[in-house]
């Protein structure tokens, strides 16, 4: 479920946040750098609307270590590819007679 799903009716995710907020002792400040006055409730409606509409940044945990293998093992993984591609075929065309 996305953060659109909790900002409805349904919104448990300010109370996420805000107890994620709570754990990582996170205040509200003003335009002057002093604390603001406001509830965890209400940093995790903040925190969960910012990141309904900026999202998160995307680590490429898994592109950047298949490159790596891809660069390490360009043959290898060509064959292996190809002959998955060839099973899956195979396995459709007898699921089809």
């Amino acid at each position: 479920m996305g953060v659109e799903y909790y900002s409805g009716k349904n919104k448990k995710f300010g109370g996420i946040f805000g107890q994620w907020a709570k754990k990582k002792k996170i205040r509200l400040r003003n335009d002057k750098g002093q604390f603001k006055k406001g509830n965890y409730k209400s940093i995790g409606f903040v925190l969960a609307r910012s990141i309904k509409e900026k999202g998160i940044k995307p680590s490429f945990f898994f592109t950047r270590a298949f490159d790596n293998a891809l660069k390490r093992y360009p043959i290898l993984l060509t064959k292996a590819f190809a002959q998955d591609i060839i099973d899956i075929l195979k396995e459709q065309n007898n699921g089809k007679n």
